[in-house]
């Protein structure tokens, strides 16, 4: 049965940072980094979600992954702002349907 999700969130990570743009555009994931040749695409249907606890020192890490195992998107080592800005992300593509591991 067809699917029709349609909403665009676009988000700059620099304030992570990381010098990356994500957008989620319904079902498409794409991530653009500053090279014209620096992006990368993947539908919902194929990535995984993971936000680890905080450590020690309270940072956290978020890894999205296609196919349960290859990284598309690493943000490591954020901080409590750091995290916070990246939360429009993390709900976008929650939203979208992708899968959240533990």
């Amino acid at each position: 049965m067809p699917r029709y999700v349609r909403f665009m969130v676009e988000l700059d990570l620099h304030a992570t940072g990381y010098n990356i743009v994500a957008m989620v555009d319904g079902p498409v994931v794409e991530i653009f980094g500053p090279l014209s040749d620096d992006s990368s695409r993947a539908h919902v249907k194929f990535l995984s979600l993971e936000v680890s606890g905080p450590d020690k020192k309270g940072r956290r890490d978020v890894c999205l992954k296609r196919g349960g195992e290859t990284l598309f998107l690493g943000l490591n080592k954020l901080d409590d702002a750091q995290f916070e800005a990246v939360q429009p992300l993390l709900e976008a593509l929650r939203n979208a349907g992708v899968s959240t591991t533990p």
